[in-house]
Order: structure tokens, then C-alpha cells, then sequence
């Protein structure tokens, strides 16, 4: 064999490895572009100096926008009432949740949201630091969690009533 084949041949073994390793990529960017927007939970990334930089589907649906750039023109707080149920400021209860999960790597914790028609809902949720490019973001998951927190109510009623 000669010299120009034996480089052809390379060339050729290098190109499929090439391939592969795009192919594995798509695959990959598929599954968790599925994860991301097929998720009941809403999902969003904050990059905490500049707001919002995306949401999921769920998103929208939670917060009753009209799509992912209406969400991302509102802040934390302009998604929550003006104050949470012990009484701080959301705005600046907010910017602590958002500092304690740039800190620690993540912060679970209950939460008054307002929709953006103004309806108020419970919700569970979870801060995740993370890495996205050369920054420090954070991933957001927010559950409603009115449902459980209305069906505890009335428990909570029925049994005072049983006494």
C-alpha cells in the first residue's frame, strides 16, 4: 500500500469517527430536548444578573403566558405576590433564594407564585446551580402544588370538625 492510501484510508476512519460522534450528539440533544419540553414540571434557566434565558412548555401552560419570550420578559418576582405568606417582600426574598442556590449548588423551598392574570398558586421549588457555556446559571423546577395544599386544608377542616 502506498503512502497517499494509507492517508486516504485514515482520512476515511477518522471522517466515520467523525460521523459517530455527531450521531451520538444528535441523539443525546434529542433525548434531553425531550426531557426538557415533554416535562410536567415547569423548567426554566435564570441567569441571576440578567433574568430568564428560557422555559419549557410547562412553563407557558403554569404561568399562563402566551409563549417562552413573554415568559422570559418577567422576573421572579414579577411572577409572585407582593409579599410571601410570612410577611417579607418577595422581591427581596427572591434575590436570598436566588444567592443561597448560587451558593450551596441548589435550594429547595415552598413558594408563592402569581400568574401572570394574576391568579396566585403553592408551589415546590428547586434551584439548581449549573454551567451553561462560561457561566454560573441556574435551573429552576417549579411544581403547583395547590391541589395537595387545598386538599390538606379541608383535611385539616373535616378533622376539627370531627372533635
Amino acid at each position: 500500500m502506498n503512502y497517499s492510501k494509507m492517508k486516504k484510508a485514515e482520512l476515511l476512519k477518522e471522517m466515520e469517527k467523525l460521523q459517530e460522534t455527531v450521531n451520538e450528539l444528535q441523539k443525546t440533544q434529542a433525548k434531553y430536548k425531550a426531557l426538557f419540553e415533554t416535562s410536567r414540571d415547569a423548567i426554566m434557566l435564570l441567569a441571576p444578573e440578567e433574568g430568564f434565558l428560557s422555559c419549557n412548555p410547562a412553563t407557558v401552560e403554569l404561568f399562563r403566558c402566551k409563549d417562552e419570550e413573554d415568559f422570559c420578559r418577567y422576573t421572579p418576582w414579577d411572577l409572585s405576590p407582593e409579599y410571601q405568606p410570612d410577611g417579607e417582600l418577595s422581591s427581596e426574598k427572591a434575590h436570598r433564594m436566588i444567592s443561597m442556590a448560587m451558593e450551596k449548588g441548589s435550594h429547595f423551598f415552598e413558594w408563592v407564585h402569581k400568574r401572570v392574570d394574576g391568579e396566585e398558586f403553592s408551589a415546590n421549588v428547586l434551584l439548581a446551580r449549573m454551567q451553561l457555556e462560561d457561566r454560573a446559571v441556574l435551573q429552576a423546577t417549579v411544581r403547583d402544588i395547590s391541589l395537595l395544599k387545598d386538599t390538606e386544608a379541608a383535611l385539616k377542616e373535616s378533622e376539627e370538625e370531627y372533635r
